[in-house]
């Protein structure tokens, strides 16, 4: 096998294998050979400890410096928040959670069209084509509304799961 290099992406399960072994070549040429794919979770709500531990021993065996995490929210943050140390004993200087754009570099979701991306409108796009994204949707609004009306400051939180 070639040499492993920085950065390295745990991806959450349908983007594994299968879609890692052509995608990362030929979505993103610069860095073919410097993205590697760790399949890890079955479900990402619910980690199972030993699947935790085979991603966290590999990572330590590969020392990234980067780590992508795209279990979507509020599941990555936490994974990030709850292994940081073992994280930082690995030798990851920067884990970063990315969410659904790994479904747009990997060709998984297809972009809105250039008009909407252009009058900011993608996240509705977004919203037409994957319905079950409202509530989230809703909560941006109301987040927006608190914050306008001097009701809500902006703090760190830790997430629910």
């Amino acid at each position: 096998p070639a040499a492993i290099s920085q950065p390295k992406l745990v991806s959450q399960p349908e983007l594994a294998v299968p879609v890692a072994s052509t995608a990362p070549a030929v979505r993103l040429p610069a860095l073919a050979g410097e993205v590697w794919w760790l399949p890890g979770f079955t479900q990402v709500e619910a980690p199972q400890p030993v699947e935790t531990q085979l991603v966290l021993t590999e990572l330590t065996r590969l020392k990234p410096q980067i780590v992508l995490v795209a279990f979507g929210a509020p599941y990555q943050e936490a994974w990030i928040s709850t292994h940081s140390e073992s994280l930082k004993t690995a030798g990851v200087r920067l884990a970063m959670t990315v969410g659904g754009a790994l479904d747009f570099i990997l060709g998984k979701v297809p972009r809105a069209p250039q008009s909407w991306r252009q009058l900011g409108l993608e996240w509705l796009y977004r919203l037409f084509h994957q319905s079950w994204r409202w509530r989230r949707q809703l909560a941006l609004f109301e987040f927006v509304w608190l914050v306008i009306a001097g009701q809500q400051e902006p703090k760190s939180v830790q997430p629910k799961v």
